[in-house]
């Protein structure tokens, strides 16, 4: 039997005295317990904060089911053009469901049609932490770098997007358009295996693939791999006569005996289609090693010149287009495209000579188009007597629209404040032929008239007129408010400016709308 003093000691031990009474445990080991214990506390009252400060933020299924509701009225105001109603819908929708994604992309999407980018950059990164499923989100914010030139950034929030949700194939076909812009073709073509059942990025994933593909005969390939049924669905109607155009270039250059299909040929029918497809960086990649050598392709010129132009590249866009002129200088398009690019250059003389050379070389079936875009830069760069010289032709050459051309002629008097000479000028036209839009456009200038010559009364008719034609344009709600100010009525006057200031997206009717209620 063992000893009080043999219990528990270890035989190669020292036997030491007993103390009197239990030993103390050392201080620091008394420390790192009650250490470990408010530890556990902690974590224990930081996770129950937590879990009352989530379940706090979870909006209840009533609130759920409300600002889906919300976000559907928003969108239906969006429709009819009345944004500001749209965004307060869109907010009221956040503040019940911050959750939701589409109250942040609806709102974005407004501000960028009025042109105010950095607050629809500010509102989707906002979405971007509170959205329960932020894919939605990171795709707008890729869109919108995008749009700003901004590609690699627009890459990062693409692959988020992806990421955060595979079954986002709108997002993975945008992620491989990022890599094309980016020249990254092969990156691009990785992303194009989407499912047949993604409908409209299924078709867009087949025609890229097949205008990034190097080989003819892989192209018509690629295309003979589409579903001709998902064609003829409404949704991809644009996108179906695109692939057919591409189609006919790909038979078009497959109809050729082997030694006529040189590659600058193929290279050259091919980007055609890919310009048309909206694709010009493949264009300027696949023709650019070809440029300097290739002075008698003008057609080679003039799609480079279009690539170019399409980028925003203006010097280089010149530079090829007018190598294209010279090289045929018998077509109109060379300098139909080169005016544009002139006129994007700022450089109004050689902008309007081009323009009457393309003028006067347009075929009859096709001058009248080019003159009415020679006529929109004229009236838009206030170049308003040749514009109505141009008006004037037209309305002899092209009788069917005669009163449409005459009704330019009357707003552009407007603009130079001829008010008699534009009362003269209207009262010639016949508008009883004249579409819904241009009715409400001969209303809007009949309105315009007779208020700045003093009649208020019938002005105010004239231009009730134009709105029930057209309720979407923000001058007649303008012109009505200023009617309604001069007339002293302000509660008619507030709400039409204010509708204006609404709808209005370059900014221009907006800013006198607002001086106008800063006097009332």
């Amino acid at each position: 039997m063992e000893t009080a003093s043999q219990s528990n000691v270890h035989p190669s031990m020292p036997v030491r005295a007993m103390s009197p009474g239990p030993s103390p445990k050392p201080a620091s080991s008394t420390r790192k317990r009650l250490a470990v214990i408010a530890g556990v506390i902690l974590v224990i009252t930081v996770a129950a904060v937590g879990i009352w400060y989530y379940t706090q933020r979870l909006p209840s299924e009533a609130d759920v089911v409300a600002a889906q509701e919300l976000i559907s009225f928003g969108r239906e105001k969006e429709d009819d053009l009345r944004f500001a109603e749209a965004v307060t819908a869109y907010t009221q929708a956040q503040k019940r469901d911050p959750g939701n994604a589409d109250s942040y992309t609806g709102i974005a999407a407004i501000y960028i049609l009025k042109g105010r980018p950095n607050d629809a950059r500010n509102v989707l990164l906002s979405g971007i932490e509170q959205a329960r499923q932020a894919s939605p989100v990171y795709l707008a914010l890729g869109e919108l770098y995008l749009e700003e030139g901004e590609v690699d950034q627009a890459l990062v929030y693409f692959k988020k997007a992806v990421s955060s949700d595979r079954s986002n194939h709108e997002a993975q076909y945008r992620l491989a358009e990022g890599y094309v812009e980016a020249g990254a073709f092969d990156d691009a073509r990785d992303e194009l295996d989407i499912p047949e059942d993604a409908g409209e990025w299924h078709v867009r994933a087949i025609l890229l693939d097949a205008i990034l593909e190097e080989e003819i005969d892989g192209a018509a390939s690629i295309l003979d791999s589409l579903d001709d049924e998902l064609l003829g669905e409404d949704e991809n109607t644009e996108i179906a006569d695109t692939v057919s155009m591409y189609r006919n270039l790909l038979d078009r250059v497959l109809e050729l005996e082997e030694d006529e299909r040189s590659d600058i040929y193929v290279d050259t029918i091919r980007s055609f289609g890919a310009l048309t497809a909206g694709f010009e960086d493949v264009v300027i990649d696949r023709l650019e090693p070809y440029a300097e050598d290739a002075q008698e392709y003008w057609d080679l010129h003039l799609y480079l010149g279009t690539a170019y132009m399409q980028n925003g590249d203006t010097e280089n866009a010149a530079s090829h287009l007018t190598l294209a002129v010279s090289l045929n200088p018998g077509d109109y398009s060379g300098p139909w495209l080169l005016a544009r690019v002139y006129g994007e250059m700022g450089e109004d003389n050689k902008m309007i000579e081009q323009y009457e050379r393309a003028v006067a070389l347009a075929p009859e079936e096709d001058r009248v188009t080019v003159r009415r875009e020679y006529v929109d830069v004229l009236m838009e760069n206030g170049q308003y007597a040749k514009a109505d010289e141009q008006l004037l032709l037209l309305v002899s050459s092209d009788e069917d629209r005669a009163a449409v051309y005459s009704l330019l002629r009357v707003e552009g008097l407007l603009e130079k404040e001829k008010y008699e000479d534009a009362q003269a000028l209207i009262d010639e036209i016949d508008d009883s032929g004249l579409s819904t839009m241009l009715t409400a456009r001969y209303a809007w200038s009949r309105a315009v008239i007779l208020f700045r010559t003093g009649d208020r009364q019938e002005a105010m008719e004239w231009v009730e007129s134009a709105l029930s034609a057209d309720p979407t344009q923000a001058s007649y709600h303008l012109i009505k408010g200023q009617i309604a100010f001069e007339s002293g009525d302000m509660v008619v006057a507030q709400e039409s400016l204010e509708r204006a200031i609404d709808l209005d997206l370059d900014g221009e009717v907006s800013a006198e709308a607002v001086k106008i209620l800063d006097r009332i």
